[in-house]
C-alpha cells in the first residue's frame, strides 16, 4: 500500500488488516507509518519509499519482494499535489507530480504484476482524485496529473491465464486535518 501513512491510505490499511490481510505500509516518513502500524493485528511491515525519485518504485518492488515475496493486492495511493495557481506552476511542479502520480505507478504495478500472474490471481487498485477531474473557475491544478491519467488497472495487459482484477477509484471529498483550516465548521 503506497501512501499508508495517513489519510486515505491509512483507512485502507486499517480496513485491509481488520479482514485479515497482512500490509506492507509504504510512504516517505518511516515513522508516520509505524504510528500506523502499531494499530494494526497482522504482523504488518513497513517499507520507507520516495516515489519522488526516479528509482522510487524500481526500489519498492525489489524491497517488498525481498520482504514478504508475494502480493495479492497492490493498492497505489501515493499522491503529490502542488497548490499553486497556473501562473506559479514551475516545470520541477509539473515533473514531481508527473513521477509520483504517474510513471512510479506504472513502474511499481509493472514490476509487481507478473508475480500476481504467477501466483494465478491478484488485483491492483489505483486511488485517484476527483479533484483534478472537476474544473472550476479560479480552481488550481492540485491534481490534474493524477485523476486524468492514472491508468484503470482493468486495461492492463494481464495475461489471458490470470483471473486479476483491477480498478481505478475517485474518493470526494471526505473529512480530514487539512480541511479544518479551509472549513473549520465542517471538520
Amino acid at each position: 500500500m503506497t501512501g499508508a501513512s495517513r489519510g486515505i491510505g491509512a483507512a485502507i490499511v486499517r480496513s485491509l488488516d481488520a479482514q485479515g490481510a497482512r500490509v506492507v505500509l509504504t510512504a516517505r516518513t518511516r515513522s508516520d507509518c509505524e504510528e500506523v502500524a502499531a494499530g494494526l493485528r497482522n504482523a504488518p511491515l513497513v517499507i520507507r519509499a520516495d516515489l519522488a525519485t526516479d528509482d522510487g518504485a524500481e526500489r519498492l518492488a525489489a524491497e517488498v519482494l525481498d520482504a514478504v515475496g508475494a502480493v495479492d493486492v497492490l493498492v497505489n495511493n501515493a499522491g503529490v499535489a502542488r497548490r499553486l495557481g497556473s501562473g506559479e506552476l514551475t516545470g520541477a511542479d509539473i515533473d514531481l507530480m508527473y513521477r509520483v502520480n504517474v510513471r512510479n505507478l506504472l513502474l511499481l504495478t509493472a514490476r509487481l504484476i507478473p508475480l500476481m500472474v504467477a501466483r494465478g490471481g491478484g488485483s491492483v487498485v489505483n486511488v485517484s482524485s476527483v479533484v483534478g477531474a472537476r474544473a472550476r473557475r479560479g480552481g488550481r491544478p492540485t491534481r490534474p496529473p493524477r485523476a486524468r491519467s492514472t491508468p484503470s488497472p482493468g486495461r492492463w495487459p494481464w495475461s489471458t491465464a490470470h483471473r486479476g482484477s483491477g480498478s481505478a477509484v475517485a474518493p470526494g471529498w471526505w473529512r480530514r486535518p487539512c480541511g479544518r483550516r479551509r472549513w473549520p465548521s465542517r471538520a
